[in-house]
């Protein structure tokens, strides 16, 4: 036990040295640059005390033509360069000699030029009185300061958490559990009162906000230790509603202190560690209510401003939460479908929640000139639309209803991208429309074990593709069409290996017809797309490729079909047929 506290001391006084140099380097730059603004004021102002004195030689100049003595009063100008006489002051007209009826003659017109230095002639800089030398400095400049620098970061504030927290329970092992935590309770709020006593000064604001964070942790840490959290040894609460509303107080603080935060990194912090409690303890629907109250506090709290980092942090952690929760309560979740609901309406208060308000605020916003301002925006719509959909895909039991929820979610996302569209918003309108087909593709997947087989699951994917396809023809979006392109030969080339596989392993008639029916039926849809990209000329990559597997998949459903009758008109009907559009059209492949 000495070694371990003589260690931490020593750790305390190696982190504290380190930062006291680095607050004496940093005073020191901060001397350096105010002597160097002291230095451009004074250049300013000689700077303007030598125009003013131009300026007042130039008006003095005129008066100085009356001198005989000038060697420069008779330098003559070229009449090119004489500037016009200004009209001169009456009392100049008046010491003007005139003859008797006759008006004076007007003075010669001459330049009066100041003797110049030559160029290359150093300039020899106004007097004027240098500046004053600075104040001496106050306490609160010499030596706070330094003080004050040294503990503003969160090192410094973390240092002083595991030290109050070591004080409170690892040197005070004669007080029963209460006691400590009353003694923790006290050091939160020793930490958190200068917050309060100092918040209307401005050096001492981010060193008290840290503080202030330091305390809201340790409470925390408090109120659950109170209710059962093992490790800290501060439980004395076996009620279980008692240590629930003292959690549920700490919860509070800590939402609050992020609520009123001004920066990311603070409201952030606080969102993450109100949820590492509830990781930690027994998981229960009441856990997951409490855990999904505070992710949707921490997306909505920052209203006004645009912290998208902020909230992306909060769905991650939210996410970690919810896989953590899905896996320790697998066994009540098999057991029970309204804890299957309940996981269900969380994921959707979150995640489709945040995603409907991040929605909201991207439309709100101005658009971004590049693609930086949009990086995170879009990363946090991805985020929480993919964690609903697979939230949406593992928590409903039945296929019927999740292939219905799915389709909702994929509703409500088209809209969007509908929305986004009027507005002119690209990425928006993409990001949706490329969320829309993902949600159908997970619906199509959800209702797998409705299907009769898999080629039924690959028939629907390639409707879904074409689809989506044709949208992005209609819309003319390169980035839509090139996606349904690779998705439509990606699901005909399934289709193909599938059905050379049926091919090998079916032997039903029942189930050899509607597959081969399946592929001939898919070979068709795929030379109609040939056909109707051909016929509005859009541009796409490799144009031949429908053609070569509409052949082969009329070929694959040719040789699967049962042995009858009709099996070789059918083939040669099917063939035909491609073999007339082939001519008439000529499509490329």
């Amino acid at each position: 036990m000495a070694l371990v506290v003589f260690l931490l001391l020593l750790l305390v006084t190696v982190v504290a040295l380190m930062l006291h140099g680095q607050s004496l380097i940093r005073g020191r730059a901060q001397t350096l640059e105010k002597l160097v603004q002291r230095l451009e004021t004074g250049l300013a102002a000689l700077a303007q005390q030598a125009e003013a004195l131009e300026r007042r030689l130039i008006a003095l100049e005129p008066s100085r033509g009356t001198q005989g003595d000038d060697p420069l009063a008779a330098e003559p100008i070229p009449e090119a360069e004489a500037p016009l006489d200004p009209i001169p002051p009456p009392a100049l007209r008046a010491m003007q000699p005139k003859a008797p009826g006759a008006s004076a003659p007007p003075p010669p017109q001459i330049r009066r030029r100041l003797p110049q230095a030559p160029r290359d002639a150093p300039r020899t800089p106004f007097p004027t009185a240098l500046p004053s030398p600075p104040a001496p400095r106050r306490w609160s400049r010499g030596i706070g300061q330094p003080f004050i620098e040294n503990w503003t970061g969160i090192l410094g504030v973390v240092v002083v958490v595991a030290g109050a927290t070591f004080v409170a329970i690892h040197l005070a092992l004669r007080f029963d559990p209460f006691e400590r935590f009353l003694v923790t309770v006290a050091a939160a709020a020793a930490l958190a009162a200068p917050s309060l006593l100092l918040r209307h000064r401005q050096s001492w604001q981010r060193l008290t906000t840290w503080m202030r964070s330091g305390g809201a942790a340790l409470l925390l840490l408090a109120c659950a230790g109170a209710g059962g959290l093992p490790g800290p040894g501060l439980q004395w609460l076996s009620d279980p509603r008692a240590a629930l509303a003292l959690l549920s107080l700490g919860v509070v603080v800590n939402l609050a202190v992020a609520g009123v935060s001004r920066r990311q990194s603070i409201a952030s912090l606080h969102v993450v560690l109100t949820l590492m409690p509830l990781v930690i303890v027994a998981q229960n629907s009441v856990t997951l209510a409490i855990a999904s109250l505070v992710a949707a506090s921490g997306l909505v709290f920052p209203l006004r401003q645009r912290w998208d980092r902020h909230r992306l942090i909060v769905v991650g952690a939210y996410g970690l939460f919810q896989a953590t929760w899905f896996v320790r309560s697998a066994e009540a979740l098999q057991a029970s479908g309204d804890l299957r609901l309940q996981g269900a309406l969380a994921a959707v208060l979150v995640f489709g929640g945040g995603a409907l308000l991040a929605h909201h605020r991207a439309l709100s916003s101005p658009p971004g000139a590049g693609p930086s301002p949009i990086a995170l925006p879009l990363l946090l719509q991805l985020i929480q639309w993919g964690a609903l959909g697979l939230a949406l895909l593992l928590y409903p039991p039945d296929p019927l209803v999740r292939g219905g929820v799915l389709a909702a979610a994929a509703a409500v996302a088209a809209l969007l991208a509908r929305q986004a569209r009027g507005v002119g918003r690209l990425w928006l309108r993409r990001s949706d429309t490329l969320i829309a087909q993902s949600l159908v593709m997970a619906m199509i997947l959800g209702l797998q074990p409705r299907f009769s087989s898999g080629l039924v699951l690959l028939v629907a994917l390639l409707v879904e593709s074409v689809l989506f396809l044709s949208i992005g023809i209609a819309e003319d979006d390169p980035l839509i069409r090139r996606i349904g392109w690779v998705l439509v030969h990606s699901t005909g080339l399934a289709l193909v290996l599938a059905g050379l596989v049926v091919a090998l392993t079916t032997t039903e008639p029942w189930a050899q017809g509607q597959n081969s029916a399946l592929l001939i039926g898919a070979s068709a849809l795929i030379a109609l797309v040939q056909l109707e990209v051909q016929r509005r000329a859009v541009p796409v990559a490799l144009p031949w490729l429908p053609a070569w597997l509409a052949a082969a998949l009329v070929v694959v459903g040719a040789v699967i079909t049962p042995p009858a009758l009709w099996r070789e008109p059918l083939a040669l009907v099917a063939v035909g047929g491609l073999l007339l559009l082939a001519r008439r059209h000529r499509p490329p492949g």
